[in-house]
């Protein structure tokens, strides 16, 4: 927060505060309603669970994909999801003498942070 009251902060930055780790783990996301993944294991397997689609002992990869914008199949080491906090940028009056400080107002009533949840590869 000093950082950002000495203006040494850019309007992108962001603080991780939350990190989730994998063992091995899958994320499909699609880009259309109409996306289609086919995906083979080169272990044997008579079917494949949920639960599977993360095991990187399967020897996961995609046969087929259609409408499928970001994928990482039987990846091992991930860190899948984050959770990070920023500064959210508010036009500011300027302050009249003798006035409270807008800057701490908006801090004091949790307007200033916002959280975002990412997928990182």
């Amino acid at each position: 927060v000093q950082r950002f009251k000495d203006r040494n902060w850019k309007k992108d930055w962001v603080i991780v505060n939350e990190v989730v780790e994998a063992e091995s783990g899958t994320v499909i996301i699609s880009d259309s309603k109409d996306g289609k993944i086919e995906i083979k294991a080169n272990a044997q397997v008579n079917t494949l669970s949920d639960d599977d689609l993360g095991n990187a002992e399967l020897g996961l990869s995609v046969a087929f994909k259609k409408g499928v914008g970001y994928k990482v199949v039987g990846k091992r080491g991930m860190t899948p999801l984050f959770r990070c906090v920023g500064i959210k940028r508010r036009a500011l009056v300027p302050k009249a003498p003798g006035a409270p400080d807008p800057f701490e107002e908006m801090l004091d009533n949790g307007q200033i942070f916002e959280a975002h949840n990412d997928v990182e590869e």
